[in-house]
C-alpha cells in the first residue's frame, strides 16, 4: 500500500462516520500483518458494535501464525472498555487453538478478571492441550475462577481431574464452585458420590444439577429420590426431577422396567399435582423442554395429560412421541379426549384423530371417530377418515359412506377432494379387511346413496368402483359410463378393469365418449386390459380429432410394445404420431426412448426433420441414446441447426456417444458458433473427444 493510501486508510479508521470505519477495518487486509495489528487492536474499542465484529472478524482471518494473543490479551486487561475487552474475548475464541499457549501463559496474571476470562476463552476453544492448567485453576483463590475452570473442563470432557471435581463438589465453600463441579461430572459423566448427590439436591440453589447427577448414578434408590423431587416448591427443581425420572426409566434393566413404570403411575395417582405439572411443562415454547416433558408425561399413564398431549402435535420434533404417549393410554384415551374436544382448535382434533386410531382395540375410539365424521372442519374429517381407515370395522362403512355422499360446498375444493381422497381410501381398506360381506355391503351403499347424488357423491361412488367392483358390477360401471359427468365417467373407465371380460365392450364404448379426457383414460386401459384386436382400437384413437388423445395413445404404446408379439404395431403407431401435432410427436418421442432399440430410434430420426425445434431435440436425445453410428451422421447435419438448443443438445450426444467423426464438424461449427451456450457445449464436447 502507497502512503497517500495508507494515509487515507488511517484517516478512515478514525472517522467520524461509522460505515467508513468500518470499511476501513475491512481494509487493513492490504497492509502487513505486524502493521494491521495495533490498528485493529484500537478497533476493538470502537463505539460502533458493528466497527468491533468487523476487527474480531480480521483478527480471526489474519494468517497462523501471526502473534496476535499479546495484543488481544492487553486489550482483555483493558476494564475501562467492556465493549473492547468483550470483543477482544471474542477474538481470541475466534483464533481457536493457535492462541492456546500464549493464553495458557496467562494464567499466571495477577488480575483476577483476566484469569477468569482466560479461562472462559480456553473453554470455548475446546482444545485438549489446555486440560492441565485448567486443572490448575481449580485450585485458583478466586471461586470466580476455579468455577469458571469447572465449567471449562465439561466442556473440554477430559477426565484427568475428575477426583478434584469431585471434592469440589462435596466441600468448596463456595456454592457457585460447587454448581460448576456438579455440572462438569455430569457432562463428562464422571463418578459422584451418593453423599454429594444427596446435599446437592437437599440445596434449593444446587438442586437442578443435583437431580442430573442423579440421574447418572441410576443406583436402586435413585428412583424414590427423583420422585420426591416431583413435589419440591420451585418449578425449576420440580422440572429436574421430572428429566431425572425420565432418565432412570430409560435405563432401567429390563428386568425391573415394568416395575419402575408401575412405581411412577402409582406416585402419580396418589399426587395429582404431579400430573397438573406434566400438563403445565407441556406448554413449554421451547422444543427441547417439551420433548423432554412429553417423555416424562408418558411415563404417567394419566388420560388427565391428553389434552395437553394434543397440543404438542404440530412440532415435527414432539408430534411422535406425542402420538405414542397418548396411544399408549389405550380404551381411556377417548373419554379424555370427548371431555376435551370442544375445547381444542382444528389441527389439535386431527391429531387426536390420529391418536384414537392408534387405539385399534378400543370400540370407544371408533365410535368417537365416527362421530367426529361430522366435525366441522374439513381437516378433521379427513383426519377421522385417515383414523378409521386403520382401526375401524365394517359397522363404520355406513358413516363413511354417508359422509361421501354429502358435499360441504362451503370448503374450498382442494379440502374437499382432500377429505374424499381419505373416505375412499377408508372404505376401501376397511371393505378389504373385513371381506366378502363388507365388500357386498359398500356396493349396495353406493347404491343406495351416492349413485343418484351430487357430482362429488357420485364421483366417489366411481371411484369406490374402480377399486372394488367386480364382474356382477358390469351394470353399475355401464351406468356410471353414461354420467353427465365426465369425471364420473373418466373415473369409470379405471373401473373396467375390474370386471374381467365383461369390460370388452365398456371399453369400447368408453372410446366413443365425447370427451377427450374419457378416451384417454381409455387409451390407457386399452393397453393395460391387453384387449385381442386392441392395435385397431388404438389405431383408430392415434387418428382421434383431439390432440390430447393422441398423445394419450402415443404414451400407451411404450406399454403396449413390451407385451410379446406387439412392438412392431406399437412402433408403426408410433411412427404415425411423429407425422402429427406437437403433443403427440412429444409423447411418441418420449415412448421410443422407453422402448430402446435400433428400430425405436430409427423411428425417432423421423422427428429430426421436424420444424419444431422442441420435438428435434428430443428426438435427438433418443437417436443418440439407442441409435448408435448408423446415425451419428444424421445428428452431424443438425449441427447447422437454426435454434441453439437443438445444436447444443447435439453437440453434447456426439460427445456421449464417442463419435470421433465429429470432431471436424464440431470445430467447423465451433467457428461459427455465436450462442455462448451452444458454444459452451461445442467446447465440452470437444474436450471430452479429443481427451
Amino acid at each position: 500500500m502507497r502512503g497517500a493510501e495508507r494515509q487515507n486508510l488511517l484517516a478512515q479508521l478514525g472517522h467520524s462516520d461509522e460505515e467508513l470505519r468500518r470499511l476501513a477495518v475491512e481494509r487493513t487486509t492490504l497492509l502487513p500483518a505486524a502493521d494491521a495489528l495495533p490498528l485493529l487492536a484500537e478497533r476493538l474499542g470502537d463505539a460502533s458494535w458493528r466497527v468491533r465484529k468487523a476487527a474480531v472478524a480480521r483478527f480471526a482471518a489474519l494468517p497462523e501464525g501471526t502473534r496476535v494473543a499479546g495484543v488481544l490479551l492487553g486489550a482483555i486487561a483493558d476494564g475501562n472498555n467492556p465493549g473492547r475487552r468483550n470483543a477482544a474475548l471474542e477474538a481470541l475464541s475466534a483464533c481457536g487453538r493457535s492462541a492456546t499457549f500464549d493464553l495458557v501463559r496467562e494464567l499466571t496474571s495477577p488480575d483476577i478478571d483476566v484469569r477468569k476470562q482466560i479461562v472462559d476463552v480456553l473453554g470455548a476453544i475446546g482444545d485438549a492441550r489446555a486440560e492441565g492448567a485448567l486443572g490448575g485453576a481449580l485450585r485458583d483463590a478466586d471461586a470466580n475462577v476455579r468455577a469458571a475452570a469447572a465449567d471449562a473442563l465439561g466442556s473440554l470432557g477430559g477426565c484427568a481431574f475428575n477426583e478434584l471435581l469431585g471434592q469440589l463438589a462435596a466441600e468448596d465453600p463456595e456454592q457457585l464452585v460447587r454448581l460448576a463441579a456438579l455440572r462438569a461430572l455430569v457432562r463428562v459423566e464422571g463418578e459422584i458420590s451418593l453423599a454429594t448427590v444427596e446435599a446437592a439436591i437437599a440445596d434449593p440453589l444446587l438442586a437442578v444439577a443435583g437431580y442430573a447427577a442423579l440421574a447418572q448414578r441410576g443406583d436402586a434408590s435413585a428412583i424414590e429420590a427423583a420422585l420426591k423431587g416431583l413435589l419440591a416448591r420451585r418449578a425449576s427443581v420440580r422440572g429436574a426431577a421430572a428429566r431425572a425420572v425420565s432418565v432412570l426409566a430409560a435405563r432401567a434393566e429390563p428386568e425391573s422396567a415394568g416395575q419402575v413404570e408401575t412405581r411412577i403411575r402409582v406416585f402419580a395417582a396418589a399426587h395429582s399435582e404431579v400430573v397438573q405439572d406434566a400438563c403445565l411443562r407441556l406448554e413449554e415454547a421451547d422444543p427441547s423442554a417439551r420433548l423432554a416433558a412429553v417423555q416424562f408425561a408418558s411415563l404417567l399413564g394419566s388420560p388427565a395429560t391428553a389434552p395437553a398431549l394434543l397440543r404438542c402435535g404440530g412440532e415435527p420434533v414432539t408430534a411422535g412421541p406425542a402420538c405414542a404417549a397418548l396411544s399408549a393410554l389405550g380404551g381411556p384415551l377417548a373419554p379424555a379426549l370427548a371431555q376435551a374436544w370442544p375445547s381444542l382448535s382444528a389441527s389439535e382434533r386431527a391429531f387426536g384423530c390420529r391418536a384414537l386410531a392408534t387405539c385399534s382395540t378400543s370400540v370407544a375410539a371408533e365410535r368417537m371417530l365416527r362421530t367426529t365424521l361430522l366435525d366441522a372442519s374439513s381437516e378433521v374429517r379427513a383426519a377421522a377418515a385417515r383414523g378409521l381407515a386403520l382401526c375401524a370395522t365394517a359397522a363404520s362403512l355406513g358413516e363413511l359412506l354417508g359422509r361421501l355422499a354429502q358435499s360441504d360446498e362451503c370448503a374450498a375444493r382442494d379440502a374437499r377432494e382432500e377429505e374424499a381422497d381419505a373416505l375412499v381410501a377408508a372404505v376401501v381398506q376397511v371393505a378389504n379387511r373385513e371381506g366378502g360381506e363388507a365388500v357386498e355391503a359398500v356396493i349396495a351403499l353406493i347404491d343406495t346413496r351416492l349413485q343418484q347424488g351430487s357430482e362429488d357423491a357420485r364421483l366417489a361412488g366411481a371411484r369406490l368402483l374402480a377399486q372394488l367392483a367386480r364382474p356382477a358390477d358390469a351394470g353399475r360401471v355401464r351406468g356410471l359410463l353414461a354420467d353427465p359427468s365426465e369425471r364420473v365417467r373418466r373415473v369409470a373407465v379405471e373401473a373396467i378393469a375390474r370386471i374381467g371380460h365383461a369390460g370388452d365392450d365398456l371399453l369400447r364404448f368408453a372410446f366413443a365418449d365425447e370427451a377427450p379426457g374419457v378416451r384417454c383414460a381409455a387409451a390407457h386401459a386399452a393397453v393395460l386390459r391387453e384387449l385381442p384386436d386392441a392395435a385397431d382400437d388404438l389405431a383408430a384413437l392415434a387418428e382421434d380429432g383431439d390432440a390430447r388423445v393422441r398423445a394419450a395413445v402415443m404414451s400407451a404404446l411404450a406399454v403396449r410394445a413390451a407385451a410379446p408379439g406387439h412392438r412392431a404395431r406399437a412402433l408403426a403407431l408410433l411412427a404415425t404420431g411423429l407425422r402429427g401435432d406437437d403433443l403427440a410427436a412429444l409423447a411418441a418421442l418420449a415412448s421410443l426412448e422407453r422402448i430402446g432399440g435400433p428400430d425405436a430410434a430409427a423411428i425417432a430420426a423421423l422427428g429430426l426433420r421436424s420444424p419444431e425445434p422442441e420435438i428435434v431435440e428430443r428426438a435427438v436425445a433418443c437417436v443418440g441414446a439407442h441409435g448408435g453410428s448408423a446415425l451419428h451422421s444424421e445428428l452431424i447435419a443438425l449441427l447447422a441447426h437454426p435454434a441453439w438448443p437443438v445444436r447444443a443438445r447435439v453437440a453434447q450426444e456426439l460427445a456421449a456417444q464417442r463419435a470421433a467423426t465429429a470432431v471436424p464438424h464440431l470445430h467447423a461449427r465451433l467457428g461459427e458458433e455465436r450462442d455462448e451456450f451452444a458454444r459452451a457445449a461445442l467446447l465440452a464436447a470437444l474436450a471430452s473427444l479429443e481427451s
